[in-house]
């Protein structure tokens, strides 16, 4: 079963491409899920229980399911490292920080559960660990006998190993990832991520001033100051885009009849259609669309502008667009601008 996805858009070439969660990895049907839930409430409920009335204090939770493996315990883990501290210790900003450790993550962990299971990538309650960054910034970790306070554990022991100051961005920040993780495995998987690929056409850098959304993402990316297109024509570049070789393989050498004679057998579209991904292409596919007799292999929605191909297009207007195998037009109207 694939994901929706959109992607390739008009004329920038643009690829996104969606993922199924991972089969049969963790808890996945309604029964699991309540299950899981109910534990790992249980489970973090009684070490909040041990936190304030000692080691000793008695509490009954409800056992891990079975999908889960070893991930319950692993939750109390992390939140509850070193263990409680002994009865009676006045470490009250200590006592408050493990407080909002372990109310973020029951806080986080009932809900997140459910958002996995539906498929949800971002987590609707990140702002639960505001609370530990408040509570825990700038304390100094309190050593009693067999434990410490507050106290991670694995992978986030390092983050209250010191003595010294805590630095509570840190500690929130750990706590979250890790539990991120850890729910992850225990549903159905770690989601893998959508991709989106955009190729603009032809384009320099010095045109980027007169492209807001374009310029936006650059800004919020990364800059390769040193990197060369493999062919500075647009029907080769684009090949090599999609099959990673250069042009003296793949044997687009000129725009002239490219996408006909491109080898689409195997692309980062059947690559990822492969892997389990959902494609889609929208936008510029490459020169001679037109000419394609069929939607190359891989992909799933096929959006492939037909511009200065198509007969009184002047790359803008009157234009069409080849719709999953059905030439489309497309006239002057402003709803009809590409």
């Amino acid at each position: 079963m694939r994901s929706h996805v959109l992607a390739w858009l008009v004329l920038p070439l643009v690829l996104q491409v969606t993922v199924p969660r991972v089969a049969g990895a963790g808890c996945a049907t309604p029964s699991e899920i309540a299950a899981l839930d109910a534990s790992l409430r249980g489970q973090l409920q009684c070490v909040r229980v041990r936190f304030d009335h000692g080691a000793a204090a008695p509490c009954q939770a409800p056992g891990a399911p079975a999908c889960a493996g070893s991930g319950v315990a692993e939750v109390v883990d992390l939140v509850s490292g070193l263990g409680p501290p002994p009865v009676g210790a006045q470490v009250k900003k200590q006592l408050r920080c493990q407080r909002a450790i372990l109310g973020a993550t029951r806080r986080y962990a009932g809900k997140r559960v459910r958002e996995f299971a539906r498929g949800a990538r971002a987590a609707r309650l990140a702002s639960a660990f505001a609370a530990v960054r408040d509570a825990c910034d700038g304390i100094a970790v309190a050593d009693l006998q067999t434990s410490r306070l507050p106290t991670l554990g694995p992978p986030c022991a390092t983050a209250t190993a010191t003595l010294g100051p805590l630095d509570g961005v840190r500690v929130a920040r750990c706590a979250r990832a890790s539990l991120e993780r850890l729910i992850g495995e225990m549903t159905t998987g770690v989601l893998r991520p959508n991709v989106v690929l955009v190729m603009t056409d032809d384009q320099n850098v010095a045109s980027l001033p007169w492209m807001e959304r374009v310029s936006e993402l650059r800004r919020r990316g990364v800059d390769f100051t040193n990197a060369f297109a493999s062919t500075p024509v647009c029907g080769p570049s684009r090949a090599s885009l999609l099959s990673a070789l250069y042009a003296h393989h793949h044997g687009v050498l000129g725009n002239y009849l490219a996408a006909p004679s491109f080898d689409s057998s195997s692309t980062l579209a059947t690559w990822l259609s492969d892997a389990g991904y959902t494609t889609a292409l929208i936008g510029k596919y490459m020169n001679y669309a037109a000419d394609l007799d069929a939607v190359p292999p891989g992909w799933h929605e096929w959006q492939a502008a037909l511009l200065d191909e198509y007969p009184g297009s002047n790359g803008y207007t009157h234009y069409a667009i080849d719709e999953n195998g059905v030439t489309v037009p497309y006239g002057p109207a402003p709803r009809d601008f590409c």
